[in-house]
């Protein structure tokens, strides 16, 4: 798969991961890989370009399962013919999914959080495996908590992804910092713009780089309410835009027939909260008059 200008948004699949479906993490706890199996294919037919994995969970042996569910993918071929991305936030888990996944994958994800020396040492055993990155806007200090904080980390990784230790700058993707709408949190307010518009400075210094984001992230403030999920998704970029948007995760979308139902329900809708142009409580937005 070859993700181009002339690309439409790539969906990243996420009902593989364990934080993301409280169902597959049920499945994988019990042992029944094969209904994980069933969730993957489900995610590849619904035209899902790239399928997440993650088996972080306490409960959960994450090296084991991560290495027999992607083996099992493997041998999977309506599933495997799309790319898999190993998602995990140790890398110990990361390099044991990287030694069992058929053709490029991608590593989700390596960042300066550790510093520099492990970060370009995750970066070279990445190359080595064939992998492609997602770099995460998390540097020594913490998380990018703002448009410029994203932009000075992201110039820092690139820099030393390419011209460091030359990875190709077109197997690597910059995540921008996802914010939740309707949590009353006045940074994620300020942020959130930035995130869905993007920024061409993005593209002009880091030339080839994708961008990625964790779309469902967005709506996480509505957890257990899928129709208005899947509402504030549809509000979301789907067309790929230059400096916007390349791939990211999303969770499914709502019908038309849900958004009408939705949208007579709420006096502001909800393109008004993801770009901030409307309260910013959950409270307030279901307070709002009906139309």
């Amino acid at each position: 798969m070859n993700i181009s200008d002339e690309s439409l948004f790539v969906n990243v699949g996420e009902r593989t991961n364990v934080s993301g479906s409280r169902a597959f993490a049920r499945m994988i706890l019990a042992g029944d890989y094969q209904e994980g199996l069933a969730v993957a294919r489900q995610q590849v037919e619904q035209r899902r370009q790239v399928i997440d994995v993650n088996m972080d969970e306490a409960m959960l042996d994450s090296h084991k399962a991560m290495t027999t569910f992607l083996h099992l993918i493997g041998s999977e071929p309506d599933i495997s013919r799309v790319p898999v991305m190993v998602d995990s936030s140790k890398w110990s888990v990361i390099e044991a999914g990287l030694k069992c996944v058929q053709g490029k994958c991608v590593v989700n994800s390596i960042s300066l959080k550790e510093g520099e020396e492990e970060f370009v040492r995750h970066a070279r055993l990445a190359r080595r495996y064939g992998a492609a990155v997602i770099v995460m806007a998390f540097d020594e200090k913490g998380q990018a908590d703002s448009l410029a904080r994203k932009i000075e980390i992201c110039r820092r990784c690139y820099r030393l992804l390419v011209e460091g230790i030359g990875f190709p700058p077109k197997t690597s993707s910059s995540t921008r910092t996802s914010s939740a709408v309707a949590t009353g949190h006045r940074g994620a307010q300020q942020l959130r713009p930035g995130f869905h518009r993007g920024d061409p400075r993005d593209q002009r210094d880091l030339p080839h780089a994708k961008v990625s984001g964790g779309v469902s992230n967005v709506s996480f403030s509505f957890r257990g309410n899928d129709a208005v999920r899947e509402a504030i998704h549809n509000r979301l970029p789907l067309p790929r835009h230059p400096g916007r948007h390349d791939h990211g995760h999303r969770q499914r979308r709502a019908s038309w027939e849900s958004m009408r139902r939705f949208r007579r329900t709420c006096a502001s809708g909800p393109r008004t909260w993801v770009l901030n142009g409307g309260p910013t409580r959950a409270s307030a937005w279901w307070n709002s008059p009906p139309r």
